[in-house]
């Protein structure tokens, strides 16, 4: 049965914005951390770039869920205004996205079914072990440290403006 989509309540409109604004800051410092992985591993190149094409399609599909469970939202009003953090609405979707999630935005969304093929098929051919040492050594980059404290200048600021407009309550049910 196919619903149409709920009117987005307000919260969850304003929390897609955060997040979004999460997103950005994160792709920004995967941008400096792989710079500084190619600086100081070329040799490692095609590895570093699909670890970091990796990561830009994990962000890119929590944003393409949050996308769907906004868009169905208005059944789920008192849940939203439980996410008073980040870690909320990621644990939502990633450990709390379920089965029926999955199927309803596979159907709805030829995007997403395209990334998720893409993810499946870079993690077949993802070379971690080969990547443990250059991405060990690259964390004492001071790019990388000042990049590093700058995510998380802004996760916190993001942190502080859910937890501002947060009331506790109800979880966010299944799509």
């Amino acid at each position: 049965m196919n619903d149409p989509p709920a009117t987005p309540h307000s919260r969850a409109v304003f929390i897609q914005g955060i997040f979004r604004e999460f997103f950005d800051a994160r792709l920004e410092f995967n941008v400096v951390f792989e710079r500084c992985a190619l600086k100081g591993w070329p040799d490692r190149k095609a590895a570093i770039r699909t670890s970091f094409r990796l990561q830009e399609l994990f962000y890119a599909r929590e944003t393409l869920r949050l996308h769907h469970l906004v868009s169905r939202s208005a059944s789920h009003e008192a849940a939203w205004q439980s996410y008073g953090g980040l870690n909320a609405v990621l644990e939502r979707l990633q450990e709390g996205w379920t089965a029926p999630d999955e199927v309803a935005l596979l159907k709805r969304n030829a995007t997403y079914a395209a990334m998720q093929t893409e993810i499946q098929d870079l993690q077949a051919v993802l070379d971690s072990p080969g990547l443990e040492r250059p991405f060990e050594m690259v964390k004492r980059d001071p790019q990388l440290i000042t990049a590093a404290h700058e995510l998380q200048r802004k996760s916190r600021g993001l942190n502080e403006r859910l937890a501002l407009t947060a009331v506790a309550g109800a979880d966010l049910g299944p799509s």
